[in-house]
């Protein structure tokens, strides 16, 4: 057995082995998620559903599958209309949808974060309703009718099932539900506390305001630090295919010669899959746990 080959057997018995513990992981993941699922009580069916960008904000999007079919295309488009083999242009097409999850990843951080600022422009006008003598329910009206979408639709839904009866402390506890969020939960317990217990809604309201705003304000702040490293891992990987490039330019012959050799693909392989870790690394890196 030649060194080469030796090599590709580690390399193929590693990622076989991680297939098969990430196989197992995602199973355990799932029979939890499905435990829990059955565990908790039924829900409650709502007068207006969520649109698309509600649940994009909730971490619910099913557009995950999403960025795994466009690094799907990369493989396809590379093997097929640019005669890649098979090899690379696997690699390439599992770089690009990791790159697509990176950017699904941005977009719903953006989208939750807009959903929590709404959040907290809502109780400022719940707040000054309040001051003025309203309720509790004419004060939600008067922020619903100011607020614009996604919360909008939370807040009007919220509403409805009021009017039609339902049990408000089941309804807030709901909406906690609903909206997997810090913020909504701090909410929603204020709002039952309140409900059950009585007195001045109007400081607790606006004690939440201000730890939203707070919550914001740090995440802004770790986000801030974050995004350098992220720039200087696409500045690696950029200027890793920008040299690839010039080589290939400069004397193509000799680095298709380099690429159809054992050992230089599995150099330019084991690269591909060293990057694929890297943006895995600092997706762990950059989730911020507060």
């Amino acid at each position: 057995m030649t060194f080469p080959e030796l090599l590709y057997g580690f390399a193929a018995t590693g990622l076989l082995a991680s297939a098969v513990l990430w196989g197992r992981w995602a199973w355990c993941w799932e029979l939890r998620r499905q435990t829990l699922r059955r565990l908790a009580p039924p829900p409650v069916p709502t007068a207006v559903p969520p649109g698309p960008v509600v649940l994009r904000a909730l971490g619910q999007y099913r557009g995950a599958w999403l960025a795994w079919a466009c690094g799907a295309a990369v493989a396809l488009g590379l093997a097929g209309l640019a005669a890649v083999r098979w090899r690379y242009s696997l690699t390439l097409g599992l770089i690009a949808a990791l790159l697509g999850q990176e950017l699904q990843i941005a977009l719903r951080q953006r989208a939750e974060e807009r959903l929590e600022n709404q959040l907290a422009d809502a109780l400022d006008l719940m707040i000054a309703a309040l001051g003025a003598g309203a309720g509790l329910v004419p004060a939600i009206q008067s922020a619903a009718a100011r607020v614009s979408a996604p919360l909008k639709l939370l807040l009007e839904d919220l509403l409805s099932r009021i009017r039609l009866g339902d049990d408000p402390r089941r309804v807030f506890r709901d909406l906690a539900q609903r909206v997997p969020l810090e913020s909504f939960t701090l909410l929603a317990t204020s709002l039952v506390v309140h409900w059950e217990a009585g007195g001045p809604v109007s400081s607790s309201l606006a004690l939440v305001a201000r730890t939203i705003r707070d919550r914001l304000e740090i995440a802004r702040r770790i986000r801030s630090n974050i995004v350098q490293s992220q720039l200087s891992t696409v500045f690696v990987l950029l200027v890793t295919y920008f040299i690839a490039a010039i080589v290939w330019r400069n004397n193509p012959a000799q680095m298709a010669a380099f690429l159809n050799t054992e050992v230089g693909s599995f150099f330019v392989i084991s690269s591909l899959l060293l990057q694929a870790m890297g943006i895995l690394w600092m997706r762990w890196v950059s989730q911020i746990r507060f």
